[in-house]
């Protein structure tokens, strides 16, 4: 069974200069910049949720970190 590719959002507020470029390095690996602090790409959620568990460990407290999911119905 196949999982369900959908468009995942991921957005940051992060205040320390290095912290934010490796955050934007990794997620430059796996998603397409479509604002300074915002990427999308479409993946499965197994896939967004690796992504979304690597950044975590990069970012301190204070920090902003989401990631949204969306499918076809809600665009």
């Amino acid at each position: 069974m196949s999982e369900t590719v959908m468009l995942h959002i991921f957005a940051y507020d992060i205040a320390d200069d290095r912290v934010r470029a490796r955050v934007s390095k990794c997620l430059e690996e796996k998603a397409v910049r479509v604002q300074e602090s915002v990427f999308e790409g479409q993946m499965t959620a197994r896939i967004a949720n690796r992504v979304f568990d690597s950044l975590v460990r990069l970012v301190m407290p204070g920090d902003s970190l989401r990631m949204y999911a969306i499918d076809r119905t809600t665009v």
